[in-house]
């Protein structure tokens, strides 16, 4: 029995939508020991927060990047009487918080159509006859699962409420369970005909919150958006696979050469660089 874990999910751009060039989905995992610790350093970081303007009585008030990184006040709801340099101190403590506590992450970036075609190919004969629109998240599902697998971890998924719409996510979940055993054959994972297939270490369906509920959820986001926007600028972010093989090198291993698809297995704080940073004002 593995270790119990919270995967919490968010994306950045619309994955279902065929017409977004560069979606990205983030995994913050967090071991069931750590979420008091995680929850504490928010609670601290909220009350500093406050301090430097934000509008934390609200009570769905929440840590959203997109709102932090806004340049525009209409957009930043909470955040616009905070100045540019604590705005940039609020992002590097979350991603702070993701050091201190070692915490795993997961990060997609999807350059599209390469994208499409690669994540296609790996569902390709399995069972289901899924829509393709569920290949991609299908293929991050199928990563996570190895992530699980690889560091013993029996996990819940957990996913704000509005990041789940209608039955896309359950369908990609459902098709990436079924289809596991024929991800051998695909190259995702490839260690297995050395190590054998790792189990498949999700438990039951996604569950569902209100993003402001869930910290994890608000630390995904993070990760999403800073990485999709750092991609879309042409920022210089390494993949995982130009970086020394080091935390994955035993089983189940992963491949990262499906063309359009960019994965990293670390929280970068230099991706975290807010639009007014390097200039006077906002």
């Amino acid at each position: 029995m593995g270790q119990g874990c919270k995967v919490f999910l968010d994306e950045s751009g619309k994955i279902y939508n065929p017409g977004d060039p560069v979606p990205a989905l983030a995994a913050v995992f967090i071991p069931d020991k750590a979420l008091k610790g995680v929850r504490d350093d928010f609670t601290k970081l909220r009350g500093s927060a406050k301090h430097w303007g934000a509008d934390t009585d609200d009570p769905k008030f929440e840590f959203s990047a997109r709102r932090i990184l806004s340049t525009t006040d209409s957009n930043r709801d909470y955040f616009a009487h905070v100045n540019p340099g604590h705005a940039d101190r609020i992002l590097k403590k979350m991603a702070l918080i993701i050091a201190r506590h070692r915490l795993l992450t997961l990060t997609t970036c999807f350059n599209r159509p390469q994208a499409d075609e690669s994540a296609e190919s790996i569902f390709t004969g399995a069972p289901g006859g899924y829509d393709r629109r569920v290949h991609l998240p299908g293929l991050f599902f199928g990563l996570v699962a190895g992530m699980c697998a690889k560091e013993n971890l029996d996990a819940v998924v957990i996913a704000d409420k509005d990041f789940v719409q209608g039955s896309f996510w359950h369908d990609a979940l459902r098709a990436t369970r079924e289809a596991w055993p024929y991800f051998k054959g695909k190259g995702l994972f490839s260690t297995w005909a050395k190590y054998g297939e790792p189990e498949w270490r999700l438990q039951g369906d996604i569950e569902t919150c209100e993003s402001f509920q869930e910290y994890g959820v608000q630390l995904a986001d993070l990760l999403a958006n800073t990485i999709r926007r750092a991609k879309r600028h042409a920022s210089k972010i390494t993949p995982y696979h130009e970086l020394e093989a080091g935390s994955l090198k035993e089983a189940p291993g992963f491949r990262f050469g499906f063309p359009g698809v960019d994965v990293f297995l670390q929280m970068h704080t230099d991706a975290v660089r807010p639009p007014w940073r390097g200039r006077q004002g906002r």
